[in-house]
């Protein structure tokens, strides 16, 4: 049976590759600050473990996330990213493998494929139903089964976001399949009760990913890679990154989080130098649309406060830069003067 495929360390190779070119660099100089590249697999760890050990290494709190909710675990369960199974009917009793079907010597074959669609949302209940779908390469034809079951979260009164999973198969539609497909379908079954008891208990990658990027940008990281992934951060945060590498490395398996430090040395300061410019023209470019959208659609106050905000934090975050780069940053005046300008415009409008 196929489920969620594992998260891919698509960014690590490269980050590495880049990073060795400075690593034999730094030497005992000063240190102008690290580049980051970390990697979560697994993230086995619950809420309250991660915040005893964020407390005991004096990380801020704030970054965690909420309470875990029954009604998230379900949906990343049930999603379209959820549990699912691909099969091969024509060596159905034989095929003990997991993972998609492929083409076998002897021609087209018939696959199936079980997944769970989305039926309604209420503020009662969520419905889902499992379905099976069979695909016959040789006729290019697809016939479905629309419902052999529902998978159901049923809200509870008690605190937000709190339910159960509830799973009813329709037995005779079951029943009208092969002894094997009905294997195929209890093993489903089992499968999205067990990733809801676990989304329900821990963390996960996921979370533990997004609270890590959330770090960086509290931490004001530049990203070296325009595909994000690798991380500069300034030297006066190196007891936090200290921090963040034993909390990674307490979650296990594969978990990584890499602290290259990046001697003061003028070809590491320009490579940052371009790394914030090109990263500033980005934002601000984003910032830009999003003032238009808000001139074009109309603004609230509170949309309005919230553009002038990430303005000012811009243009904060450059004026520190400039000073630790002892770099002007002059590459960016004309964009800043593009938004300001366009801020104006709406604050005026209102």
């Amino acid at each position: 049976m196929t489920t969620l495929a594992p998260d891919s360390p698509a960014t690590e190779t490269a980050a590495r590759e880049l990073l060795s070119t400075y690593a034999d660099k730094t030497g005992e100089g000063p240190v102008l600050g690290y580049v980051i590249v970390y990697s979560v697999y697994g993230g086995e760890i619950t809420l309250d473990e991660a915040t005893r050990q964020f407390q005991q290494l004096r990380l801020d709190t704030t970054i965690l996330p909420g309470p875990l909710r029954a009604d998230d675990a379900f949906l990343r369960v049930t999603g379209s990213d959820g549990v699912r199974d691909t099969y091969n009917l024509d060596h159905l009793d034989t095929d003990t493998a997991s993972g998609p079907s492929t083409q076998t010597p002897g021609g087209p074959v018939r696959s199936a494929r079980l997944m769970i669609r989305p039926v309604r949302r209420g503020s009662d209940r969520i419905v889902r139903h499992i379905v099976r779908e069979e695909r016959d390469e040789k006729a290019t034809t697809l016939s479905y089964d629309e419902h052999l079951g529902d998978v159901t979260f049923e809200r509870s009164t008690g605190e937000h976001g709190s339910g159960q999973l509830v799973i009813r198969l329709d037995d005779p539609a079951v029943a009208a399949l092969s002894d094997a497909e009905k294997r195929r379908v209890y093993a489903l079954v089992d499968t999205v009760q067990q990733r809801y008891r676990w989304q329900c208990t821990y963390l996960g990658a996921d979370r533990i990913r997004s609270m890590l990027l959330d770090y960086m940008r509290r931490l004001e990281a530049v990203p070296v890679r325009p595909t994000g992934g690798v991380y500069f951060v300034t030297a006066d945060h190196a007891h936090t990154l200290e921090g963040l590498h034993r909390f990674v490395a307490g979650v296990g398996g594969q978990s990584m989080f890499a602290r290259i430090p990046l001697p003061d040395q003028a070809e590491m300061r320009q490579l940052i130098i371009r790394a914030f410019i090109d990263a500033s023209r980005d934002a601000l470019q984003k910032l830009s649309l999003d003032i238009a959208t808000a001139r074009r659609n109309g603004a609230s106050a509170n949309k309005t406060k919230a553009l002038l905000d990430r303005f000012l934090s811009l243009k904060a975050q450059t004026a520190s830069y400039s000073r630790r780069l002892q770099n002007s940053l002059d590459e960016t005046s004309s964009s800043f003067d593009l938004v300001h300008t366009q801020l104006d415009a709406l604050l005026k409008s209102q």
